[in-house]
Parts: structure tokens; sequence; C-alpha cells
């Protein structure tokens, strides 16, 4: 016979995490690609409307890149410090 007392399990294996490197390269490959479509949009209304238009449009893809890079920021700082 066997005299070994046998482990109990009653706490749950934890969920596998998916890797953190893998969910901001995607994010920030698809952002890129994203600013490329927009910087090609506003080269493309430069053509036609001018500087004065292009420079605004450029302005307002700047701040937009920048409120979302902040937020994928706070978003991936915040999620490193959760699995420490």
């Amino acid at each position: 016979m066997n005299d070994t007392p046998q482990p109990h399990d009653d706490q749950p294996e934890p969920a596998p995490k998916k890797p953190l490197i893998n969910s901001l390269l995607f994010t920030a490959l698809g952002g890129l690609v994203g600013v490329y479509f927009l910087v090609d949009g506003a080269l493309m209304v430069r053509d036609k409307h001018g500087n004065g238009v292009f420079a605004l449009l450029m302005a307002a893809i700047v701040v937009i890149v920048g409120v979302l890079g902040t937020l994928i920021l706070k978003s991936y700082l915040a999620e490193r410090a959760a699995r420490r």
C-alpha cells in the first residue's frame, strides 16, 4: 500500500498569462501603420489645399498620436506593475 499522503489541490491553477511583449508589439505596429496612412492622407490634402491645411492636419496628427501613446504607455506600465 501507498502510505504517503496525497497533496490536496484546493487552489486552482492560475490562468496562463499572455506574453506582455506580444500585445505591446502588435499595438505598436498597428499604431505605426495607422500613423503612416494619416500622414499619407495629409500629404495628399497638401497638394490640393496648400500648406495651411497640411500644417493643421499634421498638428492634429501629432496631438492624436501623443494622446494615444500616453494611454498605451500608462496601460503598459499598469499591466507590468500588476505582474510583479
